[in-house]
């Protein structure tokens, strides 16, 4: 897919998640001590989800067929995740989900694509997004909720500006 379309179908599929989000919020969201950093981690996420939609996306082939089922498999996923802002052991179940199918989509691609350091990279970030997620669930079910899922914000907000600012991630470099 060319740059062009990639970032046109980042950007629409976010608008939508975004609607979706602000739907969950003004409909379902009850207790906003809890819901907060939930409700944070997914706005950031959809912004993250996006630049990585625009760049990978410009980069795979148009052609692999996997690829398309599992991007299916992920837009269910956010819309599922949209709609449990409001519960916090969920939502963190459908999030170690959604970064776990994520891994699964990039190590396939990593032998049909030439950018195959970016692609471990990505595929890294990715395997630690999930065991972040499985972290902040035991705190949840430790019952930390609040504790837990804020400290996962604060470290997905770091992790964050390091792979968009520090040492990007959506970009190709020499090395890669």
């Amino acid at each position: 897919m060319n740059e062009t379309k990639a970032t046109l179908f980042a950007t629409v599929m976010t608008l939508i998640y975004t609607l979706l989000g602000l739907v969950s919020i003004f409909y379902m969201v009850d207790d906003w001590l809890v819901s907060l950093p939930i409700v944070v981690f997914y706005f950031l996420i959809l912004v993250s989800t996006h630049l990585s939609v625009s760049f990978f996306l410009s980069i795979i082939p148009e052609h692999s067929y996997i690829q398309k089922v599992i991007n299916g498999a992920l837009l269910v996923i956010y819309f599922i995740l949209a709609f449990n802002l409001n519960h916090p052991l969920n939502f963190m179940i459908v999030t170690a989900l959604l970064f776990s199918v994520s891994t699964i989509k990039y190590l396939l691609m990593v032998e049909e694509n030439p950018h195959k350091k970016l692609l471990w990279r990505k595929v890294s970030v990715q395997t630690l997004g999930t065991i972040a997620c499985i972290l902040t669930i035991l705190g949840i079910l430790s019952g930390y909720a609040l504790i837990s899922t804020s400290l996962w914000l604060f470290c997905f907000i770091i992790a964050n500006i390091y792979i968009i600012s520090i040492k990007p991630l959506y970009r190709i470099s020499n090395e890669d």
